[in-house]
């Protein structure tokens, strides 16, 4: 399964590294069932959080890059077609959630615009979020692994909270 991992799980990880999220970023690390995936935009989420002193521990710049090359080689990163701010097209703010992402994305998936009968709007999802479904898609992942509820909400794409998925993949 490929698997999506946002900032939550990367912030759980470095936090508590024999912990659920670190496990989990450790299996995609060996390859086989699990093949992990994250952006650009994501890793510097992950950065800002953990050298801004928004977690309950705050880490040195070097460590955290060095934590971050540690697994560089185990995890594809994507470039993320979007940053953490609404598209700059304003023709699609109003758009299915689903549609957005096709715009942004190019990629074409059948559960991905399927969502038209119950169009879920960035007003019903947080805007500064989109950048991991958009990234998601555009690299192939079949799930997406968070800690944030708001992924919920999205029927096109799998969502796990990082428990369940450990506990897929006997965790």
């Amino acid at each position: 399964m490929r698997v999506f991992f946002d900032a939550t799980v990367w912030c759980g990880a470095i936090l508590k590294p024999a912990g659920i999220n670190a496990r989990l970023l450790g299996l995609a690390a060996m390859g086989g069932p699990l093949r992990g995936l994250t952006s650009d935009v994501v890793l510097l989420e992950f950065f800002r959080h953990a050298t801004g002193g928004t977690l309950r521990q705050v880490f040195e710049p070097e460590d955290v890059w060095d934590y971050v090359r540690a697994h560089e080689p185990l995890l594809e990163v994507e470039q993320a077609p979007i940053g953490r701010h609404l598209p700059k097209r304003t023709d699609l703010h109003n758009l299915p959630l689903g549609e957005i992402v096709y715009h942004l994305t190019g990629k074409q998936r059948e559960d991905l615009l399927a969502e038209l009968g119950q169009p879920l709007t960035l007003e019903d999802f947080d805007a500064n979020d989109l950048h991991v479904l958009a990234a998601a898609v555009s690299g192939g992942a079949e799930a997406i692994c968070s800690s944030d509820a708001v992924f919920d909400s999205v029927e096109w794409i799998a969502t796990y909270r990082p428990g369940r998925l450990a506990a897929e993949f006997g965790l």
